[in-house]
């Protein structure tokens, strides 16, 4: 008896957490979606003479909700990033700005990462800029 009770505790659950799961399905279909044109850039050689160097990271909003690039954040001091606070409409492009500057960095290769924290369902897309610091 106590089988059986167990048995239609778990099938009752079941059942209960597939409906809500259905019911939430078309929401979910109807959220942001960041998808980056590209995720590294090769920034080549920075020479001691130039040591900043800017870069343009673009992406398009594939959902059917408005994006909002909430935040970005560096791993280093070296690297600043900036975005817009306005929202990208659904299909329309958007764009971060990334900055290096190798002033104060040791000579030799360098990749370092960006976080881009979004309302995508993924919450956050990381990319990179690479290269070597020449001194």
């Amino acid at each position: 008896m106590r089988i059986i009770t167990l048995l239609f505790a778990i099938m009752v659950t079941l059942i209960f957490s597939s409906m809500a799961r259905a019911k939430d399905a078309p929401y979910e279909k109807k959220r942001a979606i960041l998808v980056m044109d590209v995720r590294e850039i090769d920034l080549g050689e920075v020479q001691s003479d130039q040591p900043v160097k800017s870069v343009k990271f673009c992406f398009t909003n594939m959902g059917e909700q408005d994006l909002f690039i909430t935040e970005t954040s560096t791993g280093c001091a070296c690297t600043t990033a900036k975005h817009s606070k306005k929202p990208v409409k659904p299909g329309k492009k958007g764009e971060i700005q990334v900055t290096y500057d190798g002033t104060a960095q040791p000579a030799g290769s360098f990749r370092k990462a960006i976080m881009v924290y979004s309302n995508d369902a993924r919450n956050y897309t990381r990319i990179f800029i690479k290269g070597v610091r020449v001194r």
